[in-house]
């Protein structure tokens, strides 16, 4: 088991996290490598930097987005994490959606991501619509 609190991998996870809880793009540009991809179950396809930012981006701004960690482990430059994104929306609704990431680093930054969510989860109105450019 690694030691996830002074893990160097995990702060960039970390920076990460806050960085879209925050809706922080040129955090997110910063964080991401130039050519990393993200895969997610829900859309069975990669993704550039730059289209994951922009739906980051669109999901950031239904409301109130909160990463609660349920678990984490980092192996050399990858970081498995469990966690469940709650959002609270304007109005106040709340949605509670489990997942997991695992995220492979370089130098630094971000290079891919595999994301697992349970997407019947974001049949939701307000989030299926920030879903879909």
């Amino acid at each position: 088991m690694s030691d996830a609190s002074h893990n160097p991998t995990v702060a960039i996870v970390d920076r990460f996290i806050r960085a879209i809880e925050d809706g922080d793009g040129a955090a997110l540009q910063a964080i991401y490598a130039d050519d990393a991809t993200i895969w997610q179950n829900f859309a069975m396809a990669d993704q550039s930097r730059d289209e994951n930012i922009a739906l980051l981006l669109r999901v950031a701004g239904v409301g109130s987005l909160k990463y609660l960690r349920s678990e984490i482990e980092a192996v050399g430059e990858r970081v498995f994490l469990r966690h469940t994104l709650r959002i609270v929306f304007e109005e106040g609704r709340v949605l509670e959606i489990p997942a997991a990431m695992f995220i492979t680093t370089r130098d630094g930054r971000i290079t891919r991501i595999f994301e697992y969510v349970d997407s019947a989860q974001f049949m939701v109105p307000g989030l299926i619509e920030a879903l879909t450019p």
